[in-house]
């Protein structure tokens, strides 16, 4: 596929894109109905993902930032994992819920796997 995304299409908005470096959390929501051929979960997780202001961009402090690094380099944890560990942490958040079974829990955060939930 090439070209800029129209709404609907799964990529995702242009907006959006921009706004979460690239659409990679937004991408992640699709793997999961995509690799089961759900095509109703995968049209009511474009629903979901098109209601007006669903991202919101707010920035990290230099505390959030060391958090990552230190998770990518201590832990292995992927850089962009790392990062929304550590801004849960941050903000207290308890736990994060996600498509991605490789993540950890680690920094007071306990990672949920959305398919523990369903």
């Amino acid at each position: 596929m090439s070209g800029r995304a129209t709404p609907g299409d799964p990529r995702g908005s242009g907006q959006r894109e921009s706004e979460d470096a690239g659409g990679k959390s937004e991408l992640r929501r699709f793997i999961e109905p995509y690799r089961r051929g759900d095509s109703l979960l995968i049209r009511s997780t474009r629903e979901f993902l098109a209601q007006p202001r669903f991202v919101d961009v707010v920035g990290h402090s230099q505390e959030v930032w060391d958090d990552a690094a230190m998770l990518r380099e201590r832990a292995g944890i992927p850089l962009i994992d790392g990062l929304y560990i550590a801004y849960a942490s941050y903000v207290r958040c308890s736990a994060l819920i996600t498509n991605d079974n490789r993540m950890k829990s680690v920094l007071g955060v306990e990672v949920i796997a959305l398919s523990s939930l369903l």
